[in-house]
């Protein structure tokens, strides 16, 4: 090897450890208890007798950055641990958002428990994804709202709405138990299957025989069912033979 051979693998040698010095140097900046002799020396050793080639050089060199790096990355999540010491962090587990039968499950009980002097029914709409909360006084809305998402706390559920009922629920069922017992105690031309009310109080529903029969006699005012609280309708329940001939109510 010639002299200017010599030199030139001299001046890439300092060139590679100077980089690497410069290395070492940043490692320390990051955090000063890492002591500039535990990366150093590595990078000075360099030039024993042996000569190193660079190739070991840059081994040795960069093992020593690394184990550097390794041990600011050790005492930063000592860090943390110790900064957390003693305290005591409880598992975070996401609440699932209600169902929708879960939901109509607590406007019922908020309904019942709370507002049972204007609450009238719940009903669910699983194609639209919520449920309608029926009401005789909506100026009540929002504080059942409020309360209701005390009961479920999580805003990711089922849309509520609000509609109005004709009566509370205990008015409600008291005059549908009235006017089907006078339905049921009479002489009719058709044959009572069932009877039910509608979800928000409006309407008296008659299940008959003969549809045709039963609307001509409940239509006339004659009758006494044309101006009660509840509006009549009726519709086709089918033959006796496979029907129950008790009252079937259905406003609960």
């Amino acid at each position: 090897m010639t002299e200017q051979d010599q030199h030139a693998r001299e001046m890439n040698e300092q060139e590679l450890v100077a980089g690497l010095t410069r290395q070492a140097a940043l490692a320390t900046a990051l955090d000063p208890r890492i002591e500039e002799s535990v990366v150093v020396p590595a990078l000075r050793r360099r030039r024993r007798r042996a000569r190193l080639s660079v190739g070991a050089a840059l081994a040795a060199a960069a093992g020593s950055v690394l184990v550097a790096v390794a041990v600011l990355g050790t005492d930063k999540t000592t860090d943390a641990a110790r900064g957390s010491a003693g305290a005591s962090v409880a598992p975070t587990h996401p609440q699932e958002a209600p169902t929708l039968h879960e939901l109509a499950q607590a406007a019922e009980r908020v309904g019942t428990a709370s507002y049972a002097d204007v609450y009238t029914n719940v009903r669910t709409d699983p194609c639209r994804c919520s449920i309608t909360i029926y009401l005789s006084n909506l100026t009540r809305s929002d504080a059942f709202l409020t309360e209701l998402r005390e009961a479920v706390p999580h805003s990711d559920g089922p849309a509520v709405n609000f509609a109005p009922g004709k009566y509370a629920r205990p008015t409600c069922h008291s005059i549908f138990a009235s006017m089907s017992a006078e339905l049921r105690g009479r002489h009719l031309p058709f044959t009572v299957f069932t009877t039910g009310v509608e979800v928000d109080c409006t309407v008296l529903r008659v299940g008959v025989d003969a549809v045709d029969t039963a609307r001509a006699y409940l239509e006339n005012p004659g009758n006494g069912f044309t101006s009660r609280e509840l509006a009549v309708e009726v519709q086709y329940a089918g033959d006796q033979s496979f029907m129950d001939t008790s009252a079937r109510q259905s406003g609960g």
